[in-house]
């Protein structure tokens, strides 16, 4: 490896980062076009490993590198802008969040604290994780791998200098195997490959690797001096990134080698990039350049103010409100840039080593103070007045008795009932728990999340859905075999068969694939009809009674969450806080009710009985509240008060069971 020189400041850098953030902030705000804008991270991942890399190895070659400047470097560059957000986003949770929600705020403001905020939102990002995009400080991830990056980074370069390895090749090998890690993970646990550092190492390592090429006389860099392929490469490397944010959006398996494609473009950018080039003249330009300068600032702001405003207003956002608020956003990265990053940065800045210690520890015991006092505080209940309170008890509030378990009771004695099915089929245990009891029965739960109870099919390709197949299967053969003598099969069907979630719901809906793999493309109708004819033929043929439980009406919306706010705030959540109405219901779920009712028909043993026929009416659509106590624990869930009202039509098939309700 030759020496790595400087190259000076490269304004056109500046001009990348400018990309980078604009199609984050414009993918945050939901603007039209960047539903693949968060690539905008991994175009900073690089960047980042190339400036690093190229500071690292020139003061290790000039023999002026210390870890202790280069960390104080880092805590200047980060602490200061980063602080600021999360001390004024505490006023704002405590306003907006509900106790459930400021408590993870809570938590997540503490691993800012420590920088291990990705670890968190990986362990938040499961089933019962809520909607990202309302986490505030969800965004800070990315720093905390960077920081981890650059907590280890220093001491490969060391290592492979004390020991005369080659720079390159050590940083080709990281590269690689990081890289085949996240194909790997990115099929096996997605969260995992997005959200953790190893998943992520290869985008760095794609930077220090650029920043050897162009800072050193080699092939690489004599080949992009060459003006015709610097265009080229340009010009490349500009399509490539906006390929991919135009392209991607969140079905995308991602990172993995998808990732390739925008972090490709971005370091044949950086090393293309010439002197007077047509490119390097549009990245250049003053208003990218500035807007480079400002990202950092930029990238921290913008995602709780969207996060906030989206909490707030309780719908989409406008084109107006995307506009007011994205500029909004730009003039707190401006103001952030000009008195709270520039006085921190430089040799002349007025914060001298001691103060900076001071300055970091102040940070960190304030933040952390503050997650202790919403966990001791239980999300500060008196925060609320008591008729807020009562709403929002319900607040993700529902059965769970069997979730997570492979099985469960209900009452004690040998089960003769089974209720399998997804959280859908947890969340209105009460009424079979009720039904047992008056009628001396014993019912066993089936449950797992996001999975319905069905063979031959799975939720997409995943750790998780090979875990939803295989409980399934399991469950099948224990009830073939076992004592029950009526199953009652319930799932959120409309979201499997619909492929998308209702008004106001934002969160991914899960894939439907069959098992085995159908020789031709099948809709997820297709395949959930077959699916749940395969399951009824085989519970049939064991002797089983099988009641299939109808969809539930979604609400469209967080119905505590809302009826608080609209108790709050008044006229803002009036529509938000409404009833979903009988013809909204009929059209979400016609396909569902016709599949689910030629299912009926196949045999004399399986009936149906219908949650919307208790829960809805013609003339006031399908009730979410009752006196303001929440009917949902969220958008689609019941809570315990809403699932006891479907014991009116589970009770008589406890008390007949030799000729259960047949409720078309």
């Amino acid at each position: 490896m030759g020496v790595v020189q400087s190259q000076g400041y490269r304004p056109e850098i500046d001009g990348i980062r400018a990309l980078a953030v604009l199609v984050v902030t414009f993918y945050h705000f939901d603007v039209v076009g960047f539903d693949g804008g968060y690539i905008g991270v991994d175009i900073f991942f690089v960047i980042s490993g190339y400036l690093i890399t190229g500071i690292i190895l020139r003061e290790m070659q000039q023999g002026t590198f210390t870890l202790r400047n280069f960390y104080q470097r880092r805590i200047r560059r980060i602490f200061p802008a980063l602080f600021a957000v999360t001390l004024v986003s505490i006023p704002l949770a405590l306003l907006f969040l509900v106790p459930r929600d400021l408590e993870d705020f809570g938590q997540s403001v503490v691993s800012i604290g420590f920088f291990f905020q990705n670890f968190l939102f990986h362990a938040e990002s499961g089933y019962f994780g809520g909607p990202s995009e309302l986490k505030p400080l969800l965004h800070t991830w990315s720093l905390a791998v960077e920081e981890q990056f650059y907590l280890l980074f220093p001491f490969v370069c060391l290592l492979a200098i004390k020991y005369r390895l080659n720079v390159v090749a050590v940083f080709a090998a990281l590269f690689v195997f990081s890289l085949v890690y996240s194909e790997w993970q990115v099929h096996r646990d997605a969260s995992t490959a997005f959200y953790l550092l190893p998943g992520r190492w290869w985008e760095l390592m794609l930077g220090s690797m650029v920043a050897v090429a162009a800072g050193s006389d080699n092939l690489v860099r004599r080949f992009f001096e060459a003006s015709l392929n610097s265009t080229l490469s340009s010009m490349l490397g500009l399509g490539c990134i906006l390929f991919s944010f135009v392209t991607y959006d969140e079905t995308t398996q991602f990172p993995g080698v998808l990732a390739l494609l925008p972090c490709l473009g971005t370091a044949l950018l950086i090393l293309s990039l010439k002197d007077s080039s047509p490119l390097q003249k549009l990245f250049a330009l003053r208003p990218l350049v500035f807007t480079g300068l400002i990202s950092y600032s930029l990238y921290l702001w913008h995602f709780p103010v969207a996060a906030f405003a989206k909490r707030l207003i309780g719908r989409d956002f406008s084109m107006l409100e995307q506009f007011v608020l994205i500029a909004f956003s730009i003039v707190l990265a401006v103001l952030s840039w000009e008195f709270i990053e520039k006085p921190f940065r430089g040799t002349e800045s007025r914060v001298n080593s001691r103060q900076l210690k001071w300055f970091a520890a102040a940070c960190v015991i304030s933040v952390t103070t503050f997650g202790i006092y919403t966990d001791w505080a239980n999300g500060a209940w008196e925060r609320f007045d008591l008729e807020t309170q009562k709403i929002l008890k319900a607040l993700n509030y529902r059965d769970k008795a069997c979730i997570g378990k492979p099985s469960c009771l209900l009452s004690e004695g040998t089960a003769t009932y089974a209720v399998w099915g997804d959280s859908h089929a947890d969340a209105i245990l009460g009424p079979f728990r009720k039904a047992s009891e008056r009628f001396d029965a014993t019912t066993e739960g089936f449950i797992y999340g996001g999975c319905l109870p069905l063979i031959g099919y799975q939720p997409g390709k995943s750790a998780f859905s090979e875990g939803c197949r295989q409980y399934n299967e399991r469950t099948l053969a224990h009830l073939i075999s076992s004592d029950h003598h009526t199953v009652f099969l319930h799932g959120r069907w409309t979201v499997a068969i619909e492929q998308s979630k209702f008004k106001y719901e934002r969160d991914q809906t899960l894939p439907v694939i069959a098992y085995p793999e159908a020789q031709k493309e099948q809709s997820s109708a297709d395949v959930i009809g077959a699916a749940l004819k395969a399951t009824i033929d085989a519970l049939v043929a064991a002797g089983k009674q099988v009641v299939i439980v109808g969809p539930i009406p979604e609400a469209g919306w967080n119905v505590p969450y809302s009826l608080a706010q609209r108790v709050r705030f008044k006229q803002w959540f009036d529509e938000r806080a409404s009833n979903p109405t009988w013809q909204e219901f009929s059209d979400r779920n016609h396909a569902t009710l016709q599949i689910l009712e030629k299912a009926v028909q196949s045999a004399p043993e399986v009936s149906m009985i219908q949650p919307h026929l208790v829960l809805c009416q013609a003339d006031i659509g399908c009730e979410i509240e009752i006196d303001n106590v929440p009917l949902y624990a969220d958008a689609h869930h019941l809570s315990p008060l809403g699932a006891e009202r479907l014991y009116e039509i589970i009770e008589p098939i406890y008390k007949n069971r030799l000729s259960p309700t047949n409720n078309h």
